[in-house]
């Protein structure tokens, strides 16, 4: 059985302690690791169509920089 390990990440201080856990945790476990990062929805003054808070690249970023580890 293998097993996962699913990581919610964003861009704040707590979101990468739990990252640098969740890939020494994986690590110990011999374990696959999964990050995820949910851009919310945010209202938006055009037409009422929602946008989101980041754009597609800084979430890339982040989820690139997690993987780096």
């Amino acid at each position: 059985m293998m097993t996962q390990i699913l990581c919610a990440i964003d861009d704040t201080k707590p979101s990468e302690n739990a990252a640098d856990f969740a890939i020494s945790l994986a690590s110990q476990l011999s374990a696959g690791l999964v990050f995820y990062m949910v851009n919310p929805a945010i209202p938006s003054r055009l037409r009422g169509i929602p946008g989101n808070l980041w754009p597609d690249n800084y979430i890339r970023g982040h989820l690139d920089e997690a993987l780096r580890r």
